[in-house]
C-alpha cells in the first residue's frame, strides 16, 4: 500500500468533520481580515 492509499484509509477513518471545521475557522479568520482592511482603508470624507 502506497501513501496515497493509506492516507485516503485515513481521511475515511477520520471522517469529514476536522476539514469542515478548519474550513469554518479559515473563513471566519478571512472575513475578520476583510472587515479590518475595510475599517482601515475607509476614508469618509
Amino acid at each position: 500500500m502506497n501513501i496515497v492509499e493509506k492516507s485516503k484509509a485515513v481521511m475515511l477513518a477520520m471522517g469529514a468533520a476536522p476539514v469542515m471545521w478548519l474550513m469554518i475557522g479559515l473563513s471566519v479568520l478571512s472575513v475578520a481580515i476583510i472587515l479590518e482592511r475595510g475599517y482601515f482603508f475607509y476614508d469618509p470624507r
